[in-house]
């Protein structure tokens, strides 16, 4: 599930802190952390919606190279093509990612932020004020990992941020050469079955592992669910760069 758009003022130091946003403010504050460690040179934005992402990126972090957001929704891209009109560093690609090129269908939910190549999983179906409910089912590109990162510029240090809908550890199985250009990965892991086939959070945090990754920090990405756990965001970080870290 996205950030909130609306919470994104240009400065936390300007911003008024709800309580039930404190975990929010965490994970962004570890995520600028990990991104000066690493001194980021490229992020891939994938699931981007109407660029919530890249906004944190450019008002909250500081973030100004390369930043390629992945969206497929069409009128979600319309919306993020004018968002990054004026900033020639920001790019948008009409697709989705998954572990193969080629046409898939894409399932379009009555709240886009829940729209998944994924099916919702009958438990949660038309949960969350209905927002869990098909509405439309739509042909969109996809594309493997290892295609996206050969269609840009070199980089070796990106943030790969990944909020597919429970299609996230697919993405990174498919992905056999593209995930030695990214230290750090964002994504999100789920504590309950919101969509059919989706990972748990055990098999996202051994998925990574054994793609060489550690995990390094887990944060709200919400705050509208209390008590239910639901999802949350992790960050990963290649496990052979622990040693270089004071």
């Amino acid at each position: 599930m996205k950030a909130n758009i609306q919470s994104m003022e240009p400065s936390t130091a300007q911003r008024t802190i709800r309580k039930e946003d404190l975990g929010i403010i965490y994970g962004e504050y570890t995520l600028g952390r990990v991104m000066s460690m690493i001194d980021v040179d490229m992020v891939f934005d994938v699931g981007a919606n109407i660029g919530q992402y890249g906004l944190l990126m450019r008002h909250h972090m500081g973030y100004r190279g390369p930043l390629i957001s992945f969206e497929p929704i069409p009128r979600a891209v319309a919306q993020l093509k004018t968002l990054s009109s004026q900033d020639p560093s920001w790019q948008v690609k009409e697709c989705a990612l998954d572990d193969r090129r080629g046409r898939a269908a894409f399932n379009v939910m009555a709240g886009d932020q829940f729209s998944s190549l994924l099916a919702p999983s009958k438990q949660f179906e038309g949960r969350f004020f209905g927002q869990h409910t098909i509405r439309e089912v739509i042909e969109v590109d996809v594309i493997a990992l290892d295609d996206a990162v050969s269609e840009v510029p070199p980089f070796s240090r990106g943030l790969l941020k990944l909020d597919t809908q429970g299609n996230e550890l697919r993405i990174l199985r498919g992905a056999a050469q593209a995930l030695r250009h990214f230290p750090a990965i964002q994504l999100e892991v789920g504590f309950q079955p919101l969509y059919e086939g989706a990972a748990g959070f055990d098999e996202a945090v051994q998925t990574l592992n054994d793609l060489g990754y550690a995990l390094c920090a887990l944060f709200p990405n919400n705050y509208g669910h209390f008590p239910y756990l639901l999802e949350m965001d992790a960050i990963f970080l290649r496990r052979e760069l622990y040693p270089a870290f004071p």
